[in-house]
């Protein structure tokens, strides 16, 4: 893991920065040489993880069975989280599962992952380093490596190698006309999450509130589940394996919102989508779910064969999942659209806007 300094300016030095971290990621993130790579420590053997230039990975990534799935999201102060109401852990949870969250939409599965930290004092990054090393070992994805520099603004950016057996990555642009649409969860429940949250650290702003006391003081008014559907999402990979090895025609995750997303999946395929029915996280309204995003939960589309092979399965694991609509044709004059019992919907949820 490479770093950037002033050492002027820095009050802690980067190898004591360096070394916390590696005591945070735990045995999701030792180095080579360490000591640790006996028992208590996931990395197989041959491989280096952080304190080399680069990261070296065991020959198995290429296994001849499957395909490499790169993935590489990054998340910013002021953008995709506030300080404010969200603890540095909630942000390193997140980030990692932002990206595992893509691995299950392809269905795949998380390999090994770098992360870049920019900007944050040792606390802030020692919190960042604890949410990542938590999710990595959910996630069964270590660190091997990345970087660490100043930077004005706070951001984590992590970028991911899966896997997924040969030939059975799930892309958006599979979907037919009379494909069934499915969802692995209910929706709006993150949007619900961050709206409590805002209003929370709004009314503590004057009184000087850290983010722990925002959070905790949330929790306590109403349902933690809400909360943890913004700050801690968990990837659906389990669900993206099996909709994968039982022939699902096209996955998306939900992570812009509903509406975006599966206009982004139609227009993929070059189909349009028509819905009867949208589960809602409970609390939530139908503009969190249409256009809220962050829920993570994955939009599959499958055949009707495939289709009853994927409810059977979800069932026998007691797992979520909603068919909401179809796959229609899309009309020449308009192209693909989203539309609820036939009636267009107004394509929105979260978009970068540059300049």
């Amino acid at each position: 893991m490479s770093s950037h300094s002033n050492a002027q300016r820095n009050v802690v030095s980067e190898l004591e920065i360096l070394s916390s971290i590696t005591r945070s990621l735990g045995q999701f993130g030792a180095p080579a040489d360490d000591g640790s790579g006996g028992s208590e420590s996931v990395r197989p053997l041959g491989e280096i993880w952080i304190g080399d230039d680069t990261a070296v990975l065991a020959p198995g990534l290429g296994d001849m069975e499957c395909e490499v799935l790169f993935a590489s999201d990054a998340l910013v102060n002021k953008v995709h989280f506030d300080l404010s109401f969200c603890r540095p852990g909630d942000v390193g949870f997140k980030a990692v599962m932002v990206n595992a969250s893509d691995m299950a939409a392809m269905g795949g599965r998380p390999y090994r992952m770098v992360v870049a930290v920019g900007g944050g004092n040792e606390e802030i990054i020692d919190g960042l380093y604890a949410g990542i090393g938590e999710a990595a070992s959910l996630c069964g994805c270590p660190v091997v490596g990345g970087d660490l520099t100043q930077s004005e603004t706070l951001f984590v950016s992590i970028a991911m190698v899966g896997t997924v057996p040969r030939g059975q990555a799930v892309k958006r642009s599979g979907a037919k006309v009379g494909d069934f649409i499915y969802v692995t969860g209910p929706l709006g429940g993150s949007a619900l999450g961050l709206r409590h949250l805002r209003l929370a650290a709004n009314r503590s702003k004057s009184e000087g509130g850290k983010p722990e006391v925002v959070v905790s003081g949330v929790v306590n008014q109403i349902d933690e589940g809400e909360i943890s559907r913004y700050l801690r999402p968990e990837a659906r990979l389990a669900q993206g394996e099996i909709a994968s090895s039982l022939g699902a025609s096209a996955m998306i995750d939900v992570s812009d919102g509903l509406s975006l997303d599966l206009y982004r999946l139609a227009a993929a395929s070059g189909v349009s989508a028509d819905l009867d029915r949208v589960p809602l996280f409970s609390g939530a309204t139908i503009e969190d779910a249409l256009g809220g995003g962050e829920d993570y939960e994955l939009l599959v589309t499958a055949t009707e064969g495939a289709a009853l092979k994927l409810e059977a399965a979800f069932a026998e694991r007691a797992m979520n999942l909603f068919r909401i609509g179809t796959c229609v044709e899309a009309r020449s004059d308009s192209g693909p659209q989203v539309s609820i019992r036939g009636e267009p919907v107004e394509v929105s949820g979260w978009q970068h806007n540059f300049r």
